[in-house]
């Protein structure tokens, strides 16, 4: 599973989770990462022709359901109730079009080491 992963000084990693990344960012221990849209967009899996097909099967639902209450015949509770899904995702899709989909590596971020007062390395 993607998302970020913490390298330690020691070499170990583990998940980062807002509220740890929250406590790290106030000691100093990382610098925030260059991320750029092209690496993001390097990590999709998700293609314009699923993508595609996925919206066309909407749409023509959507156009269906139209063109049967234009001609004047009935529409079930449970196609009415369908239409109004299909708007929804109609929305989602435009919103999560761009959204990396099944990231598999993590982008890890180095933990700086800090050293305490009397000198020694703190983890």
């Amino acid at each position: 599973m993607g998302g970020f992963r913490v390298s330690a000084p020691d070499g170990s990693s583990y998940p980062l989770w807002f509220e740890r990344f929250d406590e790290i960012v106030k000691e100093g221990r990382i610098d925030f990462p260059t991320i750029t849209e092209e690496d993001i967009k390097d990590k999709s899996k998700g293609d314009i022709l699923a993508k595609g097909v996925a919206v066309f099967q909407t749409t023509w639902f959507i156009v269906q359901s139209i063109a049967r209450g234009a001609q004047g015949l009935e529409l079930a509770e449970l196609e009415i109730v369908t239409v109004g899904f299909a708007a929804l995702n109609a929305i989602l899709y435009y919103l999560w079009w761009n959204k990396p989909l099944d990231v598999p590596q993590a982008y890890l971020i180095q933990l700086k080491e800090i050293k305490s007062l009397d000198g020694e390395k703190d983890q």
